[in-house]
């Protein structure tokens, strides 16, 4: 599940200290994604607490058992792309995780056990638009 929006060219040059940069790289908009981590929407809540939010309504409605809850927050200045994952222990069936996460954007899924006497332990990959990849490794 997707929380946030999307840190593009167009939102930086949205900023008074960018209106007149030529060129927005990768560490300019990696720097206001961050800056949008923290920054609050009409409740008072920050994009982080509402990723929070979420993953823990799905914990909630899976219940007890093992699982482990993930919360990935792009600030790389790319988007993410999937390219792999492996379960050792577990599966995402229900709460499956994003394709593509932009920069800017949090993605939130949980992964859980898949029968009984078994934990959550998996990995998933993706790939910035530069050609980096970016491993995660749940349980």
């Amino acid at each position: 599940m997707i929380i946030g929006s999307e840190v593009n060219s167009d939102v930086v040059k949205s900023y008074p200290q960018y209106v007149k940069e030529p060129n927005i790289t990768p560490l300019i908009l990696s720097k206001v994604a961050m800056q949008q981590l923290t920054a609050t929407d009409s409740r008072g809540d920050s994009l982080q607490m509402a990723a929070t939010k979420a993953v823990n309504a799905m914990k909630n409605e899976y219940g007890q058992g093992a699982s482990t809850l993930v919360m990935i927050f792009n600030a790389s200045g790319e988007t993410l792309r999937y390219q792999a994952n492996k379960n050792w222990s577990g599966e995402t069936e229900k709460y499956p995780f994003d394709t593509t996460i932009a920069n800017g954007e949090y993605s939130v899924f949980l992964h859980v056990k898949a029968g009984i006497f078994t934990g959550s332990v998996a990995s998933v990959v993706f790939r910035g638009d530069s050609g980096s990849d970016f491993f995660v490794c749940l349980g």
